[in-house]
């Protein structure tokens, strides 16, 4: 199958989608991927995979399982949850109704992907992927969500080293209450 590469500019507004995304990521600072991936299938008529794993820390595991009626659905051979539309919101319906979650994925935790991974002899593809939001000179920044996600579980190793250390800075610089409790937890 050929890459498809997709401008983000070239996916159409759509005010229902934004304004679902809106109240998501108002409540669990859902990330905006989920707008125009949600735009991007609907507009495409497509349904996409999306591996969303078993982490409290995922604000998008977070927001699907508060706001929607998920159901395991096992056609073609797939084992994947999609949401259940007579269940869910209409923000809900709005945002999750074309994407499915594998549920191999999403009863794993990163650390578990890692070592699966590493079983079926396939660990180099691990720092093949990408994650980072906010990449400082082509390298992560250890400072957005998924880089703080990576540090906080036990996946240190995807974050460059000057991205840890400048996120290392600017959690201290601009979030004292960090520095607080990083002091008070080391007591």
């Amino acid at each position: 199958m050929d890459v498809s590469i997709i401008n983000m500019e070239t996916i159409q507004d759509d005010n229902e989608i934004t304004k679902a995304w809106e109240l998501f990521n108002h409540k669990y600072k859902l990330g905006s991927q989920y707008d125009w991936l949600a735009r991007f299938a609907k507009q495409n008529n497509l349904v996409l995979e999306i591996g969303i794993e078993g982490s409290e820390r995922s604000k998008a595991r977070n927001t699907i399982t508060k706001e929607c009626e998920l159901i395991l659905d096992k056609a073609e051979g797939l084992s994947e949850y999609k949401i259940v539309e007579n269940k869910s919101s209409r923000e809900a319906i709005l945002l999750f109704e074309n994407l499915r979650f594998p549920s191999t994925v999403w009863n794993m935790t990163k650390l578990e992907e890692i070592e699966e991974m590493k079983n079926l002899k396939m660990e180099n593809i691990i720092m093949k992927t990408w994650f980072c939001h906010n990449p400082i000179f082509g390298l992560t920044c250890g400072h957005c969500n998924p880089c703080k996600d990576a540090l906080n579980e036990g996946m240190a190793f995807r974050v460059s080293k000057i991205g840890y250390c400048l996120g290392t800075i600017r959690r201290y610089t601009f979030d004292p209450i960090s520095k607080i409790k990083d002091m008070i937890s080391t007591k």
